[in-house]
């Protein structure tokens, strides 16, 4: 009886350990179904980024639903082959008398284990030796976070937000953005300090007094730099004029008088009476600027009272002829709109300081506008205060540039490839006096090269006022140094 019933349970026993096998033969299929899925989602990987979101929610579907057959496969596997080591192993080690069948019943559980587990590792480990260094797509998706939001899902959810409107809920400072802000700001630290200057000037030939018929009126700008009253604008605006007045941007006018008149540099200065200090502008250094630098013009061009244009600093260092005749140095050029009216008026910088004073533009042709520089302005200025006018050197000749050929140039071992030809030298004035003729080319003053005719006002600047210089000339086939003493400029 206990035979038969041994045999029974080794019977049993073997269906079972013939179902454990073929549970773990279905697992390594499921694994391997898996890898197939993997590898078809990995196809579809790059198509859209709605694919990508798909393929990672399938990926974590199907991977937690193969670790759970998974786990139940291995725990049927060990559990009956621990219950064959332990209650069948010795009914049959009975029946065949085979007294070490319980070791060999946990022997073979523990490589069964062993095997199931090596043979799911190794399948966990195939695809991504297989792959590149990416790893699995699905792991991809769940390190870089949740499905990919486009741009129109965003915006979406933000309209879909309760009491959200991206319209109204801004004020209008928020809309503002930093480039307007820059120019309101730089604009309010001026804008008190520019004036309207209207100028009278009497005809010639006309009746003396302040008979309208015979007066000529104009307009500029100009800007108070100082808070007791002293303006600065172009020698244009106020030359010759017999009535000068000036309105402040709060509508309160002032008689001017004019301190100094510079026509050389194009720049004047005037004064105001007024019992209470002014608003006034801060003068920055124009030397320190860059290509490309905001620019802010302000200005009353055409009586149009605060006008205000902006731009970019487009030059640096450009040269420009005034109406004396004389050449305007290191002059700003910016593409800040200006029109008759705005010359006097500041060029200003992000900052609010002064960087040049708006002088001339290039009739016929767009945004292209030129400003005297600042540290320029300030020179005069000084010079205006300390004698009430510019001072300069003067020679008394008239001349224009001339090239010198090759032959001269080696002849006589000049640097220069140009003189400055005298045409016409002045009756009694230094040029005269120190021996200086017509048709003579001048090269040099004081070892400094003259190449041209501005070379030569700048040479002659107010240090060379009643101090012998040498001047070296080319007369004919003569080299000569002569001995000249230049004399103060005047009107």
């Amino acid at each position: 009886m206990r035979g038969s019933v041994g045999s029974v349970e080794s019977v049993d026993a073997l269906e079972a350990l013939d179902e454990a096998e073929a549970a773990a033969e279905v697992a390594d299929e499921l694994m391997v179904a898996v890898s197939l899925v993997q590898r078809r989602l990995t196809g579809l990987h790059g198509v859209c980024p709605s694919v990508a979101g798909i393929r990672a929610d399938v990926g974590i579907c199907v991977g937690i639903c193969v670790g759970i057959c998974v786990g139940i496969c291995v725990g049927i596997c060990v559990g009956i082959r621990v219950g064959v080591g332990v209650g069948v192993g010795p009914g049959i080690g009975r029946r065949f008398n085979l007294d070490n069948a319980p070791a060999l019943a946990w022997a073979d559980t523990r490589k069964c284990l062993t095997s199931s587990l090596e043979r799911t590792a190794s399948l966990a480990l195939e695809k991504p030796a297989r792959r590149p260094a990416s790893g699995f797509p699905f792991i991809r998706s769940i390190a870089m976070g949740s499905r990919p939001r486009f741009i129109d899902d965003l915006s979406r959810a933000a309209s879909d937000a309760p009491g959200s409107d991206p319209y109204n809920s801004l004020s209008d400072d928020a809309l503002l953005d930093n480039y307007s802000r820059t120019v309101i700001g730089a604009l309010e630290r001026v804008q008190q300090a520019v004036a309207f200057i209207s100028v009278e000037r009497r005809l010639p030939g006309a009746p003396s007094g302040r008979d309208s018929r015979g007066a000529r009126g104009g307009t500029g700008s100009g800007f108070l730099f100082t808070p007791d009253g002293y303006l600065l604008t172009n020698s244009h605006v106020v030359h010759g004029a017999t009535h000068i007045t000036v309105t402040l941007a709060d509508g309160a006018k002032f008689d001017a008088d004019l301190v100094g008149d510079d026509p050389g540099s194009d720049l004047a200065v005037l004064r105001i009476g007024s019992p209470e200090p002014l608003a006034h502008v801060e003068l920055g250094e124009s030397s320190k600027l860059r290509v490309g630098q905001i620019a802010i013009a302000v200005g009353n061009p055409l009586g149009l009272a605060q006008t205000v244009t902006t731009g970019v600093v487009s030059a640096l260092g450009r040269s420009l002829r005034s109406n004396s005749g004389r050449m305007i140095y290191d002059v700003i050029q910016t593409d800040a709109a200006l029109n008759p009216g705005n010359s006097g008026g500041p060029l200003i910088n992000s900052a609010g300081q002064v960087i040049g004073v708006n002088t001339a533009i290039i009739p016929g042709a767009q945004a292209i506008c030129f400003a005297t520089a600042i540290d320029t302005a300030k020179w005069v200025i000084m010079q205006i205060f300390a004698h009430g006018r510019v001072r300069r050197a003067y020679i008394g000749v008239a001349g224009t540039t001339r090239p010198l050929s090759r032959r001269v140039q080696r002849y006589f071992g000049l640097s220069s490839e140009s003189g400055v030809h005298v045409m016409e030298i002045v009756k009694g004035s230094p040029a005269s006096l120190g021996g200086l003729r017509t048709d003579d080319t001048i090269v040099a003053i004081d070892a400094l090269v003259v190449q041209d005719v501005d070379s030569l006002q700048r040479t002659l600047d107010a240090s060379r006022i009643d101090k012998p210089v040498s001047v070296i000339v080319l007369r004919g086939a003569q080299r000569l140094e002569l001995i000249l003493t230049p004399v103060e400029q005047t009107s």
